[in-house]
């Protein structure tokens, strides 16, 4: 998801602004803590995927990545380089989106 000079610029960001760091930090346990809670349904409940219903803070931040990403391609999809901290949460949002649409997320279920 990052190459090695992103990663790098992203570490030296957060080292000199501590408080945005923490504050990212505390975003990907937010977005963690949304999907654990729609995926372990789907996992562990045998709920029918059809009825599975994202909880709404799941929503914001979806939508708050989608807002702050380019649409390339083709194949089309959702793009985001992270130059600051604040959008590595939006990268992994991105990426849950994705994992969220597979036509495969029916193999997560026990």
């Amino acid at each position: 998801m990052l190459d090695i000079a992103a990663a790098q610029e992203l570490l030296a960001e957060a080292s000199r602004r501590p408080r945005l760091a923490q504050r990212t930090v505390n975003d990907v346990r937010e977005l963690r803590e949304h999907l654990h809670a729609l995926l372990a349904a789907l996992v562990d409940d045998g709920e029918s995927l059809g009825a599975a219903v994202a909880p709404p803070g799941l929503h914001v931040l979806l939508l708050d990545a989608l807002a702050h990403s380019d649409l390339i391609g083709p194949p089309m999809r959702w793009q985001i380089t992270p130059h600051r901290p604040t959008n590595l949460p939006r990268l992994l949002a991105l990426q849950a989106l994705e994992l969220l649409q597979s036509p495969h997320l029916h193999l997560i279920r026990r």
